[in-house]
């Protein structure tokens, strides 16, 4: 099953590098979890669905090859999930998914960089481009 492209970390942001047409193909083929299928109704008809798409980002992107890159440090997209939610846990006042990407996933609070999204073949983008983008080609 294909679903949506969408990324979400809770890592404030790092460098930025070229980004083209590369994100649509490679993220095409994400799989959806069960859990992600969950997310995708709550989006479409429950109580608290900004948040819910913010979620279905960490979903998405569970077990792909992508990495962020906070601070210069590289992370796989699994060891991030966790922080993820937890940041959203703290810092999620029903805001729009839109907003919030903007305020907490572009530069990184310690150094001020920008935060970037690594596909699996190395190509770079700043993280609240590649979200912000993912975000408007939400399926609901």
């Amino acid at each position: 099953m294909t679903g949506t492209k969408f990324f979400v970390l809770t890592l404030p942001v790092l460098a930025f590098l070229g980004w083209g047409a590369w994100h649509v193909v490679e993220t095409e083929n994400l799989t959806r979890s069960p859990r992600a299928e969950q997310l995708l109704e709550e989006i479409r008809h429950g109580l608290r669905p900004e948040l819910a798409k913010l979620l279905f980002v960490v979903e998405r992107y569970r077990d792909s090859n992508f990495k962020v890159i906070y601070d210069g440090t590289e992370y796989h997209v699994n060891s991030a999930v966790a922080q993820v939610r937890s940041y959203l846990q703290r810092n999620y006042h029903s805001e729009r998914a839109e907003v919030w990407i903007k305020k907490y996933l572009f530069l990184s609070p310690t150094h001020g960089e920008v935060i970037v999204l690594k596909s699996p073949e190395g190509r770079k983008r700043p993280l609240r481009d590649a979200l912000l983008d993912d975000l408007r080609k939400l399926p609901v």
